[in-house]
């Protein structure tokens, strides 16, 4: 994964088995297609699930157990795996949904764990555009 300075970027770490994280990333997505390239999402899985886990999900269409509208092959943000070592190395092995927004700077601007709306992640990334 590599960060462009003079984009706003944002990462969120989810697992299939939160019903929280696999809502919202609809959401995320939705952000990515309205802003475009002034923003990147990240979608980083595997704090408590493997690879072959997170590939088995996506490609089986993991929606059907929450939500039948939508198609992980629809997505326009990216998807990433981090190895549990390195999700706690870095310290984001807690609470899921985790997200961190990093402004065009390089600067971590909004940290924090919990499910975000469209409103609120629109309004963080508006706040550093």
């Amino acid at each position: 994964m590599r960060f462009q300075l003079g984009k706003v970027c944002v990462l969120n770490f989810w697992e299939t088995w939160c019903q929280a994280c696999v809502e919202e990333l609809p959401e995320f997505n939705r952000v990515q297609e309205e802003y475009g390239d002034k923003v990147q999402i990240y979608a980083i899985a595997g704090v408590t699930s493997t690879k072959e886990e997170i590939d088995t999900y996506l490609d089986n269409k993991g929606w059907s157990n929450w939500d039948k509208e939508h198609d992980w092959a629809d997505f326009s943000l990216t998807f990433a795996y981090m190895p549990y070592d390195t999700c706690l190395e870095m310290g984001y092995g807690g609470i899921l949904p985790r997200t961190i927004i990093i402004d065009k700077s390089g600067l971590i601007v909004y940290e924090d764990d919990g499910k975000l709306s469209y409103e609120k992640l629109k309004g963080l990334i508006d706040s550093v555009l």
